[in-house]
């Protein structure tokens, strides 16, 4: 029964084998162990009613429908979360990019299929950008909804001039907090920054609000250039409601 067994489990790793016999178990459990060795093996002894019989073979049956329900359930969970994450991609900014005064590049690898991170590129001429920068709380399909509501709305802010870079980091901060606040208060939060680059004058300011420190490294010497030795940050947005920022 076992060989034959083997066979069968060369062309089909998940038909469920019944055992029925009239060997038993001895001392060593060697047929226990036998069985075991199989997820799907059953054993039936021989002398059972018919009606046992058959109340066996009807739960082994459900047992596998079941089986053949949830890897169905699991392909179309699979087939949604590849959707999910062609959406996600297809909402964030070019990954590299390149002009006279600077370039860049971006990399975004999600844990799962999709995830709670998020990131944008606002240009605001040849010499500066602002960047955000994004990690929702959690994991899986609540988290991914969120960042893509967030990322959505990101987009939404205008490059148009900066003369106040503080200003205008204090109010995309604000902005931020407000919207995740309003939609996504007691479900999600995030952790977040928001960084304004002057390439040209070597300027950097930004607003920290519970993601690790950047780094700034000179790229001759590799030396690391410690932007922010006081530890200062905020809190992330949409974590306390009435956080100013």
């Amino acid at each position: 029964g076992f060989a034959f067994r083997d066979m069968v489990r060369q062309v089909d790793a998940c038909v469920p084998i019944v055992f029925y016999t009239t060997v038993v178990n001895d001392y060593g459990n060697w047929l226990l162990d036998r069985l075991s060795e199989d997820m799907r093996s059953y054993y039936v002894g021989k002398g059972v009613s018919r009606e046992t019989l058959l109340a066996r073979l009807r739960k082994i049956i459900d047992a596998r429908q079941f089986e053949n329900d949830a890897e169905a359930f699991r392909k179309d969970i699979n087939a949604n979360l590849e959707m999910a994450a062609f959406v996600q991609n297809s909402l964030l900014p070019q990954w590299t990019g390149a002009n006279r005064v600077y370039h860049y590049g971006i990399a975004w690898n999600p844990y799962e299929k999709v995830s709670g991170d998020l990131h944008e590129w606002i240009r605001i001429d040849d010499k500066r950008v602002i960047l955000i920068a994004g990690d929702v709380s959690g994991h899986g399909i609540r988290s991914a909804l969120a960042m893509s509501a967030i990322q959505s709305y990101i987009k939404r802010f205008q490059n148009g001039a900066v003369t106040d870079p503080e200003a205008r980091i204090l109010h995309i901060a604000s902005r931020l907090h407000r919207f995740i606040s309003e939609n996504f208060m007691d479900v999600v939060y995030m952790a977040g920054m928001v960084m304004y680059v002057d390439f040209e004058k070597k300027q950097v300011c930004y607003l920290n609000a519970g993601l690790p420190e950047p780094k700034c490294v000179r790229g001759k010497s590799g030396e690391c250039l410690m932007l922010n030795p006081e530890g200062r940050g905020a809190m992330p947005f949409g974590l306390i409601e009435n956080s100013t920022y």
